[in-house]
């Protein structure tokens, strides 16, 4: 067996004996979830009305997912289930990103600066170790205040636990707000029970009747 490592776009680096996977940038545009527009509107509302940039991920017309999410402060990223595997090996989806309203309080405009000045980072990881990006994305309408952005990639489908993660360039990165920038993508080899994490969270919550500072790990049913 003949070992090799393969240097990618961006000096990234695939696990050795790999074969190297070009870009996360579709070679054709991508059949949009329908539900993007809404969710980019919905998103932007969010951030003017405080809440932290967040994402959202919509895969392409054709494949079939289940998604889970969890409240903040559990430090639990977003949970996928591919139910339906692309027929060209191709995971095509939609990034939606919202800008930050978070630091409305102490500045009132930064919301509004936000949206005109905003940049995107995308990073997956795939099951055999490599990692792809795209960096400083930018907005769709740059000329124009934008409150959220849909980025459009292209994932090679492979069986296992594939990580995708998405953030504002200048931003405190996805450990800031693991809970809405980081996904987990499930396919085949790798399952989300969400049956066994609900139970989980059940019984954890029941020593925790009346304790405020306690967070339920729930699992949220997103699509």
């Amino acid at each position: 067996m003949v070992s090799f490592t393969t240097t990618l776009p961006g000096n990234l680096q695939p696990a050795t004996g790999t074969a190297a996977v070009a870009s996360l940038t579709p070679t054709a545009p991508v059949d949009r979830n329908a539900n993007v527009s809404a969710t980019l509107a919905t998103m932007g509302q969010e951030a003017r009305n405080g809440s932290a940039s967040s994402v959202k991920l919509l895969f392409a017309k054709g494949i079939k997912a289940e998604a889970f999410e969890f409240n903040y402060h559990t430090g639990l990223a977003k949970q996928v289930n591919i139910l339906k595997a692309p027929a060209d090996g191709v995971l095509r989806a939609t990034v939606c990103i919202n800008v930050s309203g978070h630091d409305q309080a102490s500045n009132p405009s930064s919301v509004d600066n936000y949206a005109k000045t905003n940049t995107y980072n995308v990073r997956v990881r795939l099951p055999d170790g490599q990692e792809l990006r795209l960096t400083n994305v930018a907005r769709n309408n740059p000329n124009s205040a934008e409150y959220a952005t849909a980025i459009d990639i292209a994932i090679p489908y492979m069986k296992g636990e594939t990580i995708v993660q998405a953030w504002p360039t200048g931003s405190a990165g996805v450990g800031g707000y693991v809970e809405g920038r980081e996904y987990h993508i499930h396919a085949e080899t790798s399952v989300f029970d969400a049956k066994k994490a609900l139970k989980d969270a059940e019984a954890a919550d029941a020593g925790h009747t009346n304790d405020p500072n306690h967070t339920s790990r729930r699992p949220f049913q997103d699509y």
